[in-house]
C-alpha cells in the first residue's frame, strides 16, 4: 500500500497505536 503522502487516519492510527503499545 503506498500513498503519495500522508493521511490523516494514518496519523491517528500512530496516535493511538503507540500509547496502547506502550501501555500493553
Amino acid at each position: 500500500m503506498r500513498l503519495p503522502r500522508p493521511q490523516p487516519w494514518g496519523l491517528g492510527l500512530l496516535l493511538v497505536l503507540l500509547p496502547g503499545a506502550l501501555s500493553a
